[in-house]
Order: structure tokens, then sequence, then C-alpha cells
């Protein structure tokens, strides 16, 4: 988390990568090593690691599904992205405001 933490992204990809191997914690060292692979602008491979989580379980359910519409909208996949964005609403998390907003503007496109 150090090096994620201090934007060392490609080694702390590395570590993400060593650590799944051997924890429990799947789904939270996905969730990183996806923002990671994001913040570094591999928006495929940060989609690929956000679709590995399993999306019922865990603390990162509401942030999976919006940095998972991040990077779908980053890849140009504006039909996924909508529907990303209209779960995210429905689920009124805390992401629901930001999802609304930029579901509005994708609409006025």
């Amino acid at each position: 988390m150090y090096q994620y933490d201090s934007m060392y992204y490609i080694e702390a990809i590395s570590a993400f990568n060593s650590l799944l191997k051997y924890s429990d914690l799947q789904n939270e060292i996905l969730f990183y090593k996806g923002m990671a692979l994001m913040s570094n602008g591999n928006y495929q491979s940060a989609k690929i690691q956000f679709q590995l989580m399993d999306p019922d379980y865990g603390s990162f359910i509401n942030q999976r599904k919006w940095y998972l519409a991040l990077v779908s909208l980053q890849l140009n996949e504006l039909e996924y992205t909508e529907q990303l964005l209209n779960e995210i609403i429905t689920d009124e998390s805390s992401f629901s405001t930001n999802a609304k907003k930029l579901l509005n503007e994708l609409s006025a496109k």
C-alpha cells in the first residue's frame, strides 16, 4: 500500500500480483490493483481486475461499480457505462449523486 499511496503504480501492481497468490483478501487486492492500473492509464487491464472481483462480497461493492463505469467510459463503452451508472443510481449508494451527474452529462452529448 505504501507503493500505491506513493503513486509508484508499477511497483504496486507487481506487489499486488504477488499478494494475490497468497492472500484471502482477493477483492481488496484486485480493487487496488485495478486502481493502480487505472491511474497508470491501463484502462483495459483495470477493467479486468474490477470484473474479477466478487460483485456481492466485501467492502468494495459500490466502489467496484463506480470505477468499472469510469474505466468503461475511458474505453468508450458507453452502453455498458450507462448500464453501470443506472445500477449505481438504483443502489442508492454514496456514488449515486455522481452517477446521476455523469449519466446526465452522457445523455446531453
